[in-house]
């Protein structure tokens, strides 16, 4: 249930950076798509894993190293404009134009 709520979250980002215009606001909609995205990964991994085996992968240092990449690239992410270490391969093309 917990991944269908961030798939739904997921789909509604895109479907408003599909129809937004200004650019900024797209950066914003795919900011919360990688956002939303990393926990929806973690929550279905959770799930397949608990059905394939119920009680034996999801111990409490399971989860946090399942939680764990997440967690650093949801604060990559959000802290995109400060360091730029999300953002870099999308940036690249803007430089790389003649000015």
């Amino acid at each position: 249930m917990i991944a269908s709520l961030f798939a739904a979250a997921w789909a509604i980002g895109s479907l408003l950076e599909a129809a937004a215009v200004e650019l900024g606001t797209k950066i914003f909609w795919f900011k919360f798509q990688a956002v939303v995205q990393l926990p929806m990964i973690v929550a279905t991994t959770c799930f397949v894993l608990e059905y394939a085996w119920p009680g034996r992968w999801l111990t409490r240092r399971n989860l946090a190293l399942l939680f764990f990449p997440a967690l650093v690239g949801i604060v990559m992410v959000l802290t995109d404009d400060r360091y730029h270490l999300a953002g870099a391969a999308l940036w690249s093309k803007d430089r790389s134009s003649p000015n």
